[in-house]
């Protein structure tokens, strides 16, 4: 009879699945994280608009740069949950020649804001979960050029959402891996991807 017991014991927990030992419940966390930013531009693109007003131009544009986040938030269940952040996306640098006669145009634009998100996951093996976020982005862009004079400043609030992960440590801490989509920033609405990997307390 014992090792039926100790079948059954198995069952229950082989039933319970990750959720048993991955120990996501209601409750706070907070973090950060560091890692890439990419702005969805295209050097042909940026030379086409040129072309369209007349101008022969050669594009050199640097697109990718340093992001960070800290983030907050509060799971209601082991699967449901809502998060703020205030994130970084660094900046884009972009290099004009319009050839000899009238030299070089130098701009870049930098982006950071903050982001409310609704979030979903599910513990898929112990001490690690996956998640899932959707939400809104209100930023601010700071785009600055030379000759003095270029540029511009800019806000407004756009879609965001991701995927990601983490794996409990020790307790309380997890390491944190995401990808997001920060969608339409911009005047040109432009779309940057972050990737980031840091560290998550639970309270």
């Amino acid at each position: 009879m014992r090792n039926w017991r100790l079948i059954g014991l198995a069952g229950i927990v082989a039933l319970a699945g990750p959720a048993a030992w991955a120990g996501e419940g209601p409750g706070f966390y907070a973090g950060g994280g560091v890692g890439l930013s990419h702005y969805e531009d295209d050097d042909d693109d940026i030379e086409a608009d040129f072309r369209a007003a007349g101008f022969a131009a050669d594009v050199d544009s640097d697109t990718d740069d340093l992001g960070w986040k800290i983030f907050g938030g509060y799971r209601f269940t082991p699967y449901f949950g809502a998060e703020l952040a205030y994130v970084d996306l660094g900046e884009e640098s972009v290099d004009v020649d319009l050839g000899p006669l009238l030299g070089t145009l130098t701009a870049t634009n930098s982006v950071s804001g903050a982001s409310v998100a609704g979030t979903a996951g599910y513990p898929v093996l112990p001490n690690t979960y996956v998640f899932g976020k959707l939400g809104g982005f209100i930023w601010d862009s700071n785009a600055e050029g030379s000759p003095v004079g270029l540029g511009d400043d800019d806000s407004g609030v756009s879609l965001t959402f991701g995927i990601g992960g983490t794996y409990q440590l020790v307790e309380h801490v997890k390491v944190r891996a995401e990808w997001e989509r920060f969608q339409g920033l911009g005047d040109d609405d432009t779309d940057v991807d972050l990737f980031t990997g840091g560290i998550q307390y639970d309270f």
